[in-house]
């Protein structure tokens, strides 16, 4: 008042003028408190409490940091996990539901984990939070005895991180499931189930540089069913359906691993066989053979070895594939002259 009084009477007044503060705490109602208070225990709690909080806020962060770069589930729950043991807690437990695939760590019945939870002493409190997914829920979280939601009641933002990291990395895992379905589409026979030939030239190539490198001879063969016409035109397509899933099966089933069956195209197979140490090219055909005849099936073969020594480096798979070819024509002549048809 003093100062609007100057100003009101046209004194001069100070720049800047200081008045002494006056701090009145009360009560959250508004009553003064009836005892005396401790100012600088006061500041002082103050300073520690936020200071806490920054702290708590840091820990925070640095959590959403290693969430985000999680590779896995595993990864995300260990993190979290390790989050939680820094805090004042008696422990946390991460609940998803059974019927979907997105879950990890140790599993427990759920009846059994509450009839353990019942026998415990009822002096703890627990904390649900339910996990949503966009509209559905799909999990809940419980927080034992969380005592640092008395100064940091922030664990809402905790959920909702971890709700957001978790539904990401399962958006990923459904983009990936979907990409190697589609793959396994692109690259499949839909009548046999063998790679078909456009898988033929991204994998052939890739199986003959690990057979060069390891030092290991491969077998290339090439099958053509018999009679196959005749068959479509007197048994109709169904039956020819039918024997073209049987050879599909078996030239799969005799493949290794390392090695490929893949339909050309019609009745047309060609199988890579890398060999092992005890393993021939003849007790490879053999073995195709008699599954062959156990199905009543018959089928003309060419094969060729496509060496892993030096000397035969200047000839590329395609050269392989032509001899096996060219063999797999032959065999097929001497049947005609044979049995008059093939």
């Amino acid at each position: 008042m003093e100062i609007f009084e100057k100003i009101w009477k046209g004194e001069p007044v100070e720049q800047c003028h200081y008045i002494e503060p006056e701090i009145s705490y009360t009560e959250s109602c508004g009553c003064p408190f009836l005892i005396p208070v401790d100012y600088r225990a006061v500041a002082r709690r103050n300073i520690i409490e936020n200071e806490k909080r920054r702290l708590f806020e840091e820990k925070r962060v640095g959590l959403e940091s290693r969430l985000s770069s999680a590779r896995d589930f595993e990864e995300i729950f260990r993190d979290a996990g390790e989050y939680f043991k820094q805090l004042e807690c008696d422990g946390i437990t991460l609940v998803v539901y059974s019927d979907d695939a997105v879950k990890s760590g140790e599993y427990e019945n759920f009846d059994s984990y509450w009839e353990r939870k019942e026998n415990e002493p009822n002096n703890d409190v627990w904390m649900f939070m339910p996990f949503h997914y966009r509209d559905r829920s799909i999990g809940f979280s419980i927080l034992k005895n969380g005592k640092f939601l008395y100064d940091n009641p922030y664990f809402y933002d905790i959920q909702s991180l971890l709700n957001r990291v978790i539904w990401e990395m399962y958006q990923r895992r459904c983009y990936i499931e979907a990409n190697r379905k589609l793959d396994f589409l692109y690259k499949r026979d839909a009548l046999t189930g063998t790679y078909n030939r456009m898988a033929y030239f991204e994998l052939a190539e890739t199986i003959s540089r690990n057979c060069r490198i390891l030092n290991q001879d491969c077998v290339v063969a090439f099958f053509d069913c018999d009679n196959f016409k005749t068959i479509n035109d007197e048994q109709g397509h169904d039956k020819g359906d039918e024997i073209l899933r049987k050879i599909g099966a078996i030239l799969s089933d005799t493949c290794s691993r390392k090695g490929g069956a893949f339909r050309f195209g019609g009745d047309e197979f060609v199988v890579l066989y890398p060999l092992e140490d005890d393993e021939t090219a003849d007790k490879i055909i053999n073995r195709v053979n008699k599954r062959f005849d156990d199905e009543g099936i018959q089928v003309s073969i060419g094969t060729c070895i496509m060496a892993a020594d030096t000397s035969n480096k200047q000839k590329s798979l395609q050269d392989y594939l032509n001899m096996a070819d060219q063999a797999m024509y032959e065999n097929k002549r001497k049947k005609r002259m044979l049995h008059g048809s093939v």
